[in-house]
């Protein structure tokens, strides 16, 4: 399973969290969010360009070109697109850099109508919780209003998941199921993570993998 930490505002961090073990780092690039690494660009662009890392940066209705500048300034290898972004806009952006289309789910949501359209044009979805925000809600979904719609693309679980639910993630299965997606409740602050707590959260994930795949064979 694939440990994706997002909402990280510094190289430093990126860094570290690679070294524990995640698969992917992330940070937000959308203004309205208070986790938001633009007020910090300048200063830590160069650092992140650096990293070799895999770098995801999320972003809320942006411009096209805007999203691509950024990619390139970064070295971002996948596209978070968080918003209300058509298939149309999700598929111009792919030809130049990998998408996960954020879904934000609620329990009245249909989910089959919700990413029909998407499943051509997206490499990965990503499901959060539904909220006032764009994303760092701390508030889980129900996950199993994922077990009868149709999806058939790999995806992440985000959304309220803490250093507490590792048993939590162990016990979901779907069959597409490709990883999950820290953020908020692992923070010291917007933006700033608590790396004792993603380590010991890491660690037990991957402690528990082995088994994980024992069961599937």
């Amino acid at each position: 399973m694939k440990l994706k930490v997002c909402g990280l505002t510094s190289a430093a961090q990126m860094e570290q969290a690679y070294e524990l073990g995640a698969d992917y780092v992330g940070m937000v690039l959308y203004k309205g969010s208070k986790r938001s690494l633009l007020p910090v660009l300048e200063r830590e662009k160069e650092a992140i360009r650096a990293l070799t890392v895999a770098k995801v940066g999320v972003f809320v209705n942006e411009d096209c070109d805007r999203i691509l500048d950024l990619a390139d300034q970064l070295g971002l290898t996948s596209i978070q697109l968080h918003g209300n972004e058509s298939p149309e806009f999700c598929d111009t952006v792919r030809q130049r850099v990998n998408i996960i289309k954020a879904f934000r789910i609620s329990s009245g949501t249909d989910i089959d109508e919700l990413v029909k359209p998407y499943h051509g044009v997206c490499d990965f979805f990503l499901f959060d919780t539904q909220g006032e925000t764009y994303g760092g809600t701390g508030q889980a979904f129900d996950w199993g209003l994922l077990e009868k719609p149709l999806v058939d693309k790999l995806f992440f679980l985000s959304g309220g998941i803490g250093p507490g639910d590792v048993q939590k993630v162990r016990d979901f299965y779907h069959p597409f199921h490709f990883g999950i997606d820290i953020n908020s409740r692992f923070e010291t602050a917007p933006g700033v993570k608590d790396m004792a707590l993603v380590a010991s959260f890491l660690s037990d994930m991957q402690a528990t993998e082995p088994d994980r795949l024992a069961d599937l064979s």
